[in-house]
């Protein structure tokens, strides 16, 4: 199952870059009581409760073991927006999601509310290959409830504008930065602040590796270490204006290894696709 889609490099002999889209971890298991203190990608542990829309999208195995695929944001009670390549080919009886955790190795914590999935809906024009659309909407069987550890994140108001400044990306991703093996799930939900790179840049960045569409924004810092990896995808980056935070990316590519400075994370713009969310979220119930 497809946790994050990691962009590998590959040199070829003549030592130009060639592109290879990779799969290379399975599921994440959580239950175990056996996570490591290791930070994602540069990160940090978040305080119990400040990401309330943040929510794990597990699958439930038969004999009751649960496994952590991608991340995802609540919107509202019964709605999480995802990435699409999360949620291609899954089948929805098998998945549940869990909001209001901050430690999702511990199945007991009480603030925990898990609920089964009613209906995955990627975007009709998903490309895996180019990634483009790589948008989601998640449909719960039965709303949450809504109180001071589960609360929705409002989307960004920006259909056509790209945001500023430095945001924050959160999640239970890998925190192997080679994004491999050894599997290292944190305890606690993950925080790492990023600044948005500015889009032609990282258009050149990714030049011969992979086209950064205009429905595309990439964020990442000046040094090695910090960013999103496998297990992040579906995501929330989270930016702020004058309003307070808002959903501005969903976690959707990077290279790997992970947090490479040069190649920043790419996250798919919430703004290009409000008018879409909207539309889907008012007929699927």
């Amino acid at each position: 199952m497809k946790v994050l889609l990691v962009v590998c490099l590959a040199v070829a002999a003549l030592g130009k870059p060639q592109l290879e889209v990779a799969h290379p971890l399975n599921d994440i298991p959580v239950g175990t009581g056996e996570g490591n203190r290791i930070k994602i990608i540069g990160g940090s542990d978040a305080a119990p409760g400040a990401y309330p829309w943040q929510v794990s999208l597990q699958n439930l195995r038969s004999n009751g073991e649960r496994y952590h695929m991608c991340g995802g944001t609540l919107i509202d009670e019964t709605h999480i927006v995802c990435a699409s390549h999360c949620v291609v080919n899954q089948d929805p009886t098998k998945l549940h999601i869990v909001a209001g955790g901050h430690d999702i190795q511990n199945g007991s914590e009480p603030t925990q509310q898990r609920r089964q999935v009613k209906t995955l809906i990627p975007h009709e024009k998903y490309n895996s290959f180019t990634i483009a659309n790589d948008v989601s909407i998640i449909v719960l069987e039965e709303p949450v409830v809504l109180n001071d550890r589960v609360q929705p994140l409002r989307l960004s108001e920006a259909t056509d504008v790209e945001p500023t400044g430095t945001c924050i990306n959160t999640g239970w991703g890998n925190s192997n930065p080679t994004g491999g093996e050894p599997v290292i799930i944190p305890d606690a939900l993950q925080e790492v602040k990023l600044d948005i790179v500015k889009h032609s840049t990282c258009q050149l960045r990714y030049l011969l590796i992979h086209v950064i569409l205009d429905t595309m924004i990439c964020a990442g810092t000046d040094q090695d270490g910090f960013g999103a990896c496998n297990g992040d995808s579906g995501g929330p980056l989270i930016c702020f204006d004058d309003e307070g935070p808002y959903l501005a990316g969903i976690v959707s590519f990077g290279l790997q290894p992970c947090g490479r400075s040069r190649f920043p994370s790419v996250y798919t713009r919430v703004g290009g696709f409000r008018g879409w969310i909207n539309n889907i979220t008012s007929i699927a119930n």
